[in-house]
C-alpha cells in the first residue's frame, strides 16, 4: 500500500522557519522508525478493529493532501 503527502502536509513553514513535521525514534538495537502523528492522521480515516487485531486507512473527506 502506499499512502501519500504534499510536502505542505508534512513542513511547517512559518516565521521564515521551515519544521520537518515527523519525529525520528530508534528502539534497542538498530530498529528506527518515523512517528508520522497529526501529519498522517489528519489526512487519512483510520479504523482501528481490535478483535480482529487490524488497523485500516481510508482517505479522509477532510484530507488536506492537495493544497
Amino acid at each position: 500500500m502506499q499512502y501519500t503527502l504534499a510536502p505542505f502536509n508534512y513542513i511547517d513553514r512559518s516565521m521564515g522557519l521551515c519544521t520537518f513535521k515527523v519525529m525520528t525514534m530508534e528502539m534497542s538495537g538498530d530498529q528506527a522508525f518515523w512517528i508520522m502523528g497529526l501529519t498522517f492522521f489528519q489526512n487519512y480515516y483510520t479504523v482501528f478493529d481490535l478483535g480482529r487485531q487490524r488497523v485500516g486507512f481510508a482517505e479522509s473527506k477532510l484530507s488536506v493532501l492537495t493544497n
